[in-house]
C-alpha cells in the first residue's frame, strides 16, 4: 500500500492537463446496478442499505462490484446505532468510587472509523465528493426501480 495522495481521476487529468506526460490509462466502467439488501444483514443494516443505496444509484456510483463494500458499511452503520445506545452515559462511577469511561465509547469510536473508511471510498463526505467523477446517467428505468419505487 502506497502512501502519498490518492490518483485524481483520468477525466480530471485530461481536463487539467497531463503536465507530467504520464500515460493516462482507461478506468474501469462496471455496470450500474441497483439490488436489494442481503438477507443476512440486521434490521438497522437493511434500512441503511435501502436508504443509501438510492442515492448512489442515482449519481452511478452504485455498481454491481461495489456490493460487499456496501455490505460492509451498512453493517459498520448497525453496529454503530447499537453501541451509540449503550454508551449513552459516557462515564459512571465504579464500585471502588472512581470515575471511569463508559467502554462503549472506544468501541463505538472503532466502528466511525470504519464508517468513514466506507464513506470515503463511495464519495459520501464533502471532502471525497469533490474526488468523485460523476457522468450522468440515462434517463433509463431498470427492471429494480419498479421493484423498489425509484422514480
Amino acid at each position: 500500500m502506497t502512501k502519498g495522495r490518492k490518483p485524481k481521476p483520468p477525466k480530471l487529468r485530461l481536463i487539467e492537463g497531463n503536465r507530467k506526460h504520464r500515460p493516462i490509462l482507461p478506468t474501469p466502467n462496471p455496470q450500474s446496478k441497483l439490488s436489494y439488501a442481503p438477507k443476512w444483514l440486521d434490521s438497522l443494516a437493511k434500512q441503511e442499505w435501502r436508504r443509501i443505496s438510492k442515492e448512489l444509484y442515482a449519481l452511478g456510483l452504485l455498481t454491481t462490484i461495489d456490493r460487499a463494500a456496501l455490505e460492509g458499511y451498512c453493517q459498520c452503520y448497525a453496529k454503530w446505532r447499537q453501541v451509540e445506545e449503550k454508551a449513552k452515559i459516557g462515564v459512571f462511577k465504579t464500585e471502588s468510587g472512581f470515575i471511569s469511561q463508559n467502554p462503549y465509547i472506544n468501541i463505538a469510536i472503532k466502528y466511525i472509523k470504519e464508517m468513514r473508511a466506507f464513506l470515503v471510498e463511495f464519495g459520501m463526505t464533502p471532502s471525497s465528493r469533490a474526488r468523485v467523477n460523476v457522468e450522468k446517467l440515462k434517463d433509463t428505468k431498470s427492471e429494480w426501480d419498479d421493484l423498489i419505487g425509484v422514480r
